[in-house]
């Protein structure tokens, strides 16, 4: 009798033990799933940013061209200007060698 007590007390251990391993591979089951929630979300912030960066880098890239064609224009009048000094400065530097001449 008393070896029939142990034998089901073992059982029943064994039973209890396979319980709780029932319930912490049922815990890890449900960690991993939020945690993977978790990831899906934490991937959909990452491709909404991503995508706002891209929406931001081709309105950059637009100001950019932009910019860059004012400056090739301002440099060209700047050009403009100088070649427009450098001739009355020519012509001036001639009067006053002529009057220099003269005098």
């Amino acid at each position: 009798m008393a070896r029939i007590n142990e034998d089901m007390e073992r059982q029943l251990i064994t039973i209890k033990a396979k319980e709780y391993d029932k319930v912490d591979f049922l815990k890890m089951g449900a960690e991993l799933e939020a945690r993977i929630k978790y990831l899906q979300v934490d991937n959909e912030t990452l491709v909404r940013e991503r995508n706002n960066l891209d929406i931001a880098n081709v309105t950059l890239q637009s100001e950019k061209q932009h910019l860059e064609q004012a400056l090739y224009q301002t440099q060209e009048e700047l050009q403009m200007f100088r070649q427009a000094h450098d001739q009355h400065l020519d012509k001036f530097d001639s009067k006053f060698d002529s009057i220099t001449t003269e005098l």
